[in-house]
């Protein structure tokens, strides 16, 4: 990752953030057929899920997809450094007060978000 920029979500997590719901704009996509559906492609102008084809599905920043968890379904979170420098992310819903879950041992703040994002994404994918 080029440290002057932004993570962008995994191919496999763009496609579950579109199954929850995810329709904010963004500038990049993956492809979803032909033999490149790993490789991240920019845009020349904001791309919304509903104006997606049939080819591309939209591709947000890691940091994007955590706000957008914020602000559609309330969940809050904290990515801290404890004494061994590794970071620690918990979550839990403006609903409630209990903490669902930690993610530990992460090396960095990025690699931390990343969980976090896995995390979220396979909550909210559960059946209820």
């Amino acid at each position: 990752m080029n440290k002057n920029h932004l993570q962008i979500v995994t191919n496999d997590q763009a496609k579950e953030l579109y199954k929850l719901g995810f329709n904010w704009e963004t500038n990049h996509y993956y492809p979803t057929v032909g033999s490149d559906l790993d490789i991240i492609h920019e845009l020349h102008q904001t791309l919304n899920v509903n104006q997606l084809f049939e080819d591309k599905i939209a591709a947000p920043t890691v940091a994007l997809a955590l706000k957008w968890f914020r602000d559609v379904h309330g969940e809050f979170f904290v990515i801290d450094v404890d004494s061994t420098k590794k970071h620690m992310a918990q979550t839990r819903n403006k609903e409630t007060t209990l903490i669902d879950w930690a993610v530990v041992d992460c090396n960095t703040y990025e690699d931390a978000e990343m969980e976090l994002l896995y995390k979220l994404i396979e909550n909210y994918s559960l059946p209820f």
